[in-house]
């Protein structure tokens, strides 16, 4: 009957034929838990305003444990991601784990975790919206702030969060021992040992009622599984998207480095361009004017030749007038 739980548990443990109640304490005050209270396997909550935090008492160490398996991933053993029990002797091969949400803490089943984990994904409490980074402190304060909340709306009374004068007074602040009642029956063909939680009445479950619970539980698991897959792809998907959208940056950049390139030299060939043909124009400029300079003093020779032809004429004509005078005379 007690094979899977080793000698030296603290607290009694009733046992029947088909079911067993094990016993632990739990402690809230403000501020984390001190050594010097609590046995292995009770549980702390710390009451600091906004930033709850939950702890478990290792028999290993004997120190109080700070508890983070909120979230849970479905490509991981749960064994491997849950805290087992401390006094169990193997967490592979037994089924006590502890676990919190907004009804309680309490140390009981993977299958009533994966439905409590499965309904809170539905009602979104302690999620992670995809590719984001989880805060899983955050979360585990998030989701005992609930516990509070929820526990204040049922008694009517809200729950003094004032810090204690000191820590030996802090530790002494236990509520009523939460019992929890397990079954120590063997479970599926894996050789996973199941314990099934029952009511605090010890009302038996029977097979048809764990056969539903854990077909609710595994539908539930299936629910979560899927979403949180089809949260992978999308979020693939995005990252495929916002890959292409960079690769297309890149190019974009690219081609534009390439324009500005081809636009630069485009403006240094014209630079060029409007160098040579400024050279140009002022040469032939300058051709224009020596040829009008050589022009000019053509026109300026010719001028003066005619001139002096012209005086060359009269001085003969002049000379021919004498000669014919004197032949006349004559």
């Amino acid at each position: 009957m007690f094979a899977v739980l080793a000698a030296g548990h603290p607290y009694p443990i009733y046992a029947s034929n088909q079911s067993c109640t094990l016993h632990f304490v739990e402690y809230r005050a403000i501020g984390p838990p001190s050594t010097d209270f609590g046995h292995v396997g009770d549980v702390y909550i710390d009451l600091t305003p906004k930033r709850h935090a939950l702890y478990w008492r290792d028999r290993g160490t004997g120190h109080w444990r700070r508890w983070t398996g909120v979230l849970l991933n479905q490509h991981i053993p749960l064994h491997q991601q849950l805290v087992s029990h401390p006094w169990v002797r193997s967490a592979e091969f037994s089924d006590l784990y502890l676990w919190a949400d907004p009804g309680g803490v309490t140390w009981t089943s993977k299958d009533s975790i994966c439905d409590s984990r499965t309904q809170m994904i539905q009602r979104n409490i302690a999620t992670v919206v995809p590719g984001t980074a989880p805060n899983v402190e955050a979360l585990v304060s998030e989701l005992l702030h609930r516990m509070l909340d929820a526990e204040r709306r049922t008694s009517g009374e809200r729950h003094s969060e004032s810090p204690p004068s000191s820590r030996s007074s802090s530790s002494s602040l236990p509520t009523s021992g939460r019992n929890v009642v397990q079954s120590f029956a063997q479970g599926s063909s894996s050789g996973v040992v199941r314990f099934p939680v029952v009511n605090d009445s010890s009302r038996v479950l029977t097979e048809q009622e764990r056969y539903q619970a854990a077909e609710l539980a595994l539908q539930g698991m299936r629910r979560a599984q899927d979403a949180e897959t089809r949260a992978k792809q999308e979020l693939k998907q995005k990252t495929r998207e916002l890959t292409r959208l960079r690769q297309n940056e890149k190019e974009v950049i690219s081609m534009s480095y390439h324009y500005q390139k081809r636009e630069q030299q485009l403006v240094a060939a014209l630079a060029a361009a409007q160098q040579r043909s400024s050279g140009e124009l002022q040469e032939m400029r300058a051709a224009v004017q020596s040829l009008q300079r050589h022009a000019e003093s053509a026109q300026q020779d010719t001028l003066t030749a005619v001139q002096s032809s012209q005086e060359e004429l009269s001085a003969t004509q002049r000379e021919i007038e004498r000669l014919r005078s004197s032949l006349g005379r004559s």
